[in-house]
């Protein structure tokens, strides 16, 4: 009989540690999962406990290196969950390691290093070196990753000296020294970088540790590129090409050696090192001239999604340096198309990023890609094509989590099980195809075979489960003529910016034809902050109200003219902050404000407003006390300043709903607001809010304040999807707050859009009180004759123009509230006078009845 002590458990983690060392991994692993059962069968009194982590964190190990990625993880999380039980074991600081090092794998960074700092934690507790060092190794490079390198110095040099003084990990110590070098060279110490490099070859040297060696030459070519010493980085990244022996090893080497030749404008050189890098990652790659790129449904199952992508993106850029450099059309189309599939890429891969801060990470450094993708359109003169990389770069985390909300119709269970083994498996075998040096063509068969499977399952999908389908994997974006046909419909024009690095560039739609135009990024930037900051403060922009024409006129000229859009409706797709485009001026010597031709409307992106035709939004019969809510605290906790007046304005409003409910006064609370909202068509809040987190140098959240205490944006995230379809934020700056390029501003506005709400009203600098109740209150009105959103608040500015006097004409009092989503009118729910006649006729009949009654028991007597 097998015995089942802690002696047995002992020597099977040691005979797995050895058959890992001897590359049995599979074996290894099989070992441990049949060693893991004795933990379930045997009395844990004959057990030691505390073993039991080192087990799963061996076991998440060697399942990892066996291409099983997700189990690993799973067997990880695991020991880690064992590992509370025992807060001074450096195995459980090794397990909590080694789920930032699968994190980091996958490109999850912000996890990463959260898991990396509580492994410092523990390592410290437990007093271990090479516990401590790994951690902050894990940690650093999850840092260095968001491009915070010089943050991490501190931690790498201690995790250098810790080993240094251990003595027995030279290759990890090498791997240390290398990210020191880094470190130095962002620090403006090449030198000194260069001598850690230096030590590490030599750490690798004398272990004669080729992959090791492969590594360094790999790290200090690029190293030595990024100081234009391309001779040497060439030399350097060929002798790593020739000791690697993994494919993935490999591919990083030639794509740097690539990146040499590119820099030194090499181009067919460049291309081609590049061609050979994603030829070494896409099993089946094959490729015959430098035009031929990899399939979709192949670079669907690479396991290294990260790398690929950064080398597609190079030879998209390497193909319009050199169409630039050429004056050659044939290499634009060429680079058109790889920034095609790198788009592609970037699909597959945003599902697999849990947290927000790596998932803005991601969105900026794709953002760059788009930029280039854009210049390319700009000089095919390709609108369509632009359209599509405008779209695809903006939004895209409002967009899933709308995606989320709306895909309420849960798989049955049988169906949700086989979707999560279908892409087990896909990711089992991506896992074991990349790690396999042979790339025997069984097992890339077996891959495509459980992808097809999976495939088909999805397809089945889009017609048994079309709700399901269509919220969790269709991430289409709208052509051209889908969005033009809209547009005729609404009769409505449409302009989209990106604001990169070197370029504005403004897309103009309307239901006939597009323009695409590159305007001086520079001046832009310059003149926007100034307009800005004249905006929000009315007696500045009464003192320099020369200036304010000046600049009015200048964007102007840059942003709307070039376009020639009819006059009408506009609806505005900005790259960033919001910029009220209706204060501009179509004059400089004297004010011609844009409010007079346009009515201005925003989205995050275009297809938002395409999104779900078929939403649930049109509140046609909405019972009482339903239609609308309005909040006014009047008065606030200590500090706020009261809004006295609010609730009159807000009964003003609510006279025009039937049955309104409405929340003044020490009824505003906090409670009673979340409470509320949900079940109510129109939503209207008087309140103050500190918003404008732009302007903090901590990232502070926008926050709304109420009767009781505040809400804060993250408070949103946990709500359910609200029923309206209007919500107005009559408060200071909702619609400001940190800008997150390619996502727009994470503000108020944004937060209640995340919750379902296509139409949010917002305001963008604080307004005087009885300015914001007239301007909210003649909203109102225009929208209760029927007109659509953006011309009931057109109208409504035009006339509080009219009736205003001069300070009231100034676009610090007006401008400063804008409409954000659907501009549709609002559905109309039943008249007050049509509930007053329902009820009269149902007291009718409930006497009628009654009497009836009374009869009926009179003649039985």
């Amino acid at each position: 009989k097998t015995p089942t002590d802690s002696v047995y458990v002992g020597i099977c983690l040691e005979t797995a540690k050895q058959l890992a060392d001897d590359g049995q991994m599979g074996q290894a692993a099989t070992l441990l999962l049949a060693t893991e059962k004795v933990y379930q069968t045997t009395p844990l009194a004959q057990l030691n406990a505390e073993e039991r982590i080192k087990l799963y964190y061996r076991l998440g190990r060697y399942l990892n290196k066996s291409g099983k990625a997700e189990a690993a993880y799973r067997k990880i999380q695991t020991g880690i969950s064992f590992g509370k039980q025992f807060p001074n074991s450096k195995w459980a600081s090794f397990a909590l390691s080694h789920a930032a090092f699968l994190l980091n794998t996958k490109g999850d960074y912000d996890q990463a290093v959260q898991y990396a700092k509580q492994a410092v934690t523990v390592g410290e507790r437990a007093n271990d070196a090479f516990a401590i060092s790994n951690a902050l190794f894990e940690k650093s490079k999850a840092i260095d990753a968001l491009g915070r390198l010089s943050e991490t110095r501190a931690d790498m040099e201690r995790a250098a000296q810790l080993l240094e003084k251990d003595g027995t990990k030279p290759f990890d110590l090498s791997l240390y020294y290398t990210l020191l070098a880094y470190i130095h060279k962002a620090n403006n110490q090449p030198d000194v970088g260069f001598d850690y490099f230096k030590k590490a070859i030599a750490l690798n040297q004398k272990t004669e540790n080729e992959a090791g060696l492969a590594n360094n030459y790999t790290d200090l070519g690029f190293f030595l590129q990024g100081l234009g010493r391309y001779d040497a980085a060439i030399s350097y990244l060929q002798q790593a090409i020739e000791l690697y022996k993994d494919s993935y090893g490999r591919s990083l080497a030639l794509a740097n050696l690539g990146a040499a030749y590119k820099l030194n404008k090499n181009y067919p050189k460049a291309m081609d090192y590049y061609q050979q890098a994603i030829a070494a990652l896409t099993n089946g790659f094959r490729p015959k001239n430098l035009q031929v790129l990899p399939t979709r449904q192949a670079v669907q199952v690479v396991a290294y999604k990260v790398y690929l992508l950064s080398f597609i993106q190079e030879k998209a850029d390497t193909w319009l340096d050199w169409a630039k450099a050429t004056n050659n059309r044939s290499y634009l189309k060429n680079a058109l198309t790889t920034y095609q599939l790198a788009d592609q890429l970037i699909d597959f891969m945003r599902w697999e990023h849990t947290g927000q801060q790596s998932k803005l990470f991601w969105r900026e450094k794709t953002r760059g890609m788009y930029e280039r993708a854009i210049e390319t359109c700009y000089q095919l003169n390709d609108a369509p094509g632009a359209f599509r990389f405008f779209e695809k770069s903006r939004a895209v985390m409002l967009a899933d989590k709308l995606n989320e909300l709306g895909a309420r119709q849960q798989l049955p269970s049988a169906q949700a099980a086989e979707e999560q083994r279908l892409r087990q498996q896909v990711t089992t075998l991506q896992s074991q195809l990349a790690d396999t040096k042979t790339r025997p063509d069984s097992l890339q068969t077996a891959l495509n075979t459980a992808q097809d499977n999976l495939d088909r399952f999805l397809k089945q999908l889009e017609t048994t489960n079309p709700a399901y389908y269509r919220y969790k994997y269709d991430n289409t974006v709208p052509e051209l003529p889908d969005m033009q046909q809209w547009l005729g419909q609404e009769k409505a024009s449409l302009v989209s910016y990106f604001v990169g690095d070197s370029a504005l560039y403004v897309l103009g739609i309307t239901p006939t034809g597009a323009k695409l135009i590159r305007q001086p990024v520079v001046r832009y930037r310059q003149e926007t902050a100034a307009f800005r900051q004249l905006l929000a403060d009315a007696n500045a922009q009464n003192r320099n109200f020369g200036q304010y024409k000046v600049l009015a006129h200048s964007l102007y000229r840059q942003l709307l003219a070039p376009l020639g859009l009819p006059d009408g409706r506009v609806i505005v797709s900005p790259d960033g902050f919001f910029l009220p485009l209706d204060a501009l001026s179509r004059r400089a010597d004297q004010p011609d404000f844009l409010v007079n031709q346009y009515a201005f409307s925003y989205t995050y992106s275009a297809r938002l407003l395409l999104k779900d035709p078929d939403r649930a939004t049109a509140w046609t019969f909405p019972g009482p006390q339903r239609a609308f809510l309005g909040v006014a605290p009047v008065r606030f906790p200590a500090g706020l300043a009261a809004l006295p007046g609010s609730d009159e304005a807000l009964t003003q409003i609510g006279n025009g709903f039937a049955l309104p409910t409405l929340l003044t006064g020490p009824t505003a609370t906090r409670r009673a607001f979340l409470t509320q909202s949900p079940g109510h068509r129109v939503i209207q809040l008087f309140t103050h809010a500190n918003a404008d987190t732009s302007r903090k140098a901590t990232s502070e959240e926008p926050v709304l304040f109420f009767a009781d205490s505040s809400l804060r944006l993250s408070d949103l995230n946990n709500q359910p999807p609200f029923g309206a379809e209007l919500l107005v934020l009559s408060a200071c700056r909702t619609g400001l707050g940190a800008n997150q390029q390619g996502e727009g501003v994470f503000s108020l506005a944004r937060g209640f859009a995340s919750l379902g709400i296509p139409s949010i009203g917002t305001t963008l600098w604080s307004v005087e009180n009885q300015a914001t109740y007239r301007l909210t209150e003649l909203f109102y009105e225009f929208l209760q004759r029927g007109l659509p959103k953006d011309v009931a608040l057109q109208r409504a500015k035009q006339q509080f123009i009219t009736e205003g006097d001069a300070a009231n004409q100034l676009p610090a009092r007006w401008a400063g509230l804008i409409l954000v989503g659907d501009a549709a009118p609002l559905s109309q729910g039943i008249a007050w006078w049509v509930w007053a006649l329902a009820g009269v006729g149902a007291g009718l009949l409930l006497l009628a009845f009654a009497q009836r009654k009374h009869l009926f028991q009179a003649l039985r007597r």
